[in-house]
């Protein structure tokens, strides 16, 4: 949402992106961002994929609310 601005917005995304969620034990997931952004916007990428995890919180367009914490 951080990097397209809404979840159904028309056209390709700025910057293609896919997320995927690892296990690492019954409380630890591992969450990695692959995307696809030109060298000169990469610090713009990272630090909006940062700032939407310390939100710690997201309703999904399926009206879900999560929440998380972040240990780095």
């Amino acid at each position: 949402m951080e990097l397209c601005g809404h979840w159904d917005h028309s056209g390709p995304c700025r910057w293609p992106h896919y997320s995927t969620i690892h296990p690492q034990s019954e409380k630890l997931q591992l969450l990695m961002v692959e995307f696809d952004a030109p060298d000169a916007e990469l610090e713009i990428v990272k630090s909006r994929i940062r700032a939407a995890l310390d939100q710690g919180e997201l309703t999904g367009p399926d009206g879900r609310h999560s929440t998380w914490s972040i240990d780095s």
